[in-house]
């Protein structure tokens, strides 16, 4: 009698326990079957970008800021102008760096026209301010003067900031064409609101205005 017992027990837990197993147990997937419920395979899909707002165009202000940086280098080389006696303007040079920036800002995914305007107006803007400051030194000459040397401290870091100056213009490319009213009220008072040199800001950044394509 005990021998049933255990056998009628037996039976009553494996019963008990095969739906659980059922349910805990991934069914086999077969695709070719008719009418299969196979789930389908999770996805990764790419979050969306966030959308513009013209409220802060803080893209924009990064790039008139190195902008600005920039220009301000541009003491330290009619400071060594100054010094070594040498002229303002050197065409071989300047086409050079035109053809440089140009090329980093076409492969960085800006329109080749707009490339050369932009690196251009840098140069011209950058002339100004030497141009100017060498005009009053003649009249006025300074007692003491910033004038590290061209090659070797101000060329690099000039090189580095126009890098960056050529991403940042890819990055708010958006804002300048999705916001150009408030972009281009920005870039007319930026030099005002941050105490710039009207004249060279507004070459430099006139290009700007007419957003890259």
């Amino acid at each position: 009698m005990m021998f049933y017992q255990r056998l009628a027990l037996c039976l009553v837990i494996s019963l008990l326990i095969l739906p659980i197993h059922a349910e805990t147990t991934t069914p086999t997937c077969n695709k070719d079957e008719p009418n299969n419920t196979c789930a389908p395979a999770e996805t990764t899909e790419t979050p969306p970008k966030p959308a513009i707002t013209c409220e802060h165009l803080t893209a924009t202000e990064q790039v008139l800021a190195l902008i600005a940086q920039r220009l301000a280098l541009a003491n330290d080389v009619a400071g060594y102008k100054w010094r070594t006696k040498t002229q303002v303007e050197d065409l071989t040079r300047e086409q050079a760096i035109i053809e440089r920036i140009s090329a980093e800002a076409e492969q960085a995914g800006l329109n080749a026209e707009f490339a050369r305007r932009f690196a251009s107006a840098q140069i011209d803007a950058s002339k100004q301010v030497q141009t100017e400051l060498l005009n009053r030194w003649q009249q006025f000459p300074p007692k003491t003067l910033s004038a590290p040397d061209l090659r070797t401290i101000t060329r690099p870091k000039l090189d580095k900031i126009t890098t960056d100056l050529i991403a940042a213009v890819v990055n708010a490319n958006p804002e300048l064409k999705t916001c150009t009213s408030q972009a281009t009220q920005l870039i007319t008072t930026y030099a005002d609101n941050h105490q710039l040199d009207a004249t060279s800001f507004a070459t430099a950044v006139q290009p700007l205005l007419e957003p890259p394509k």
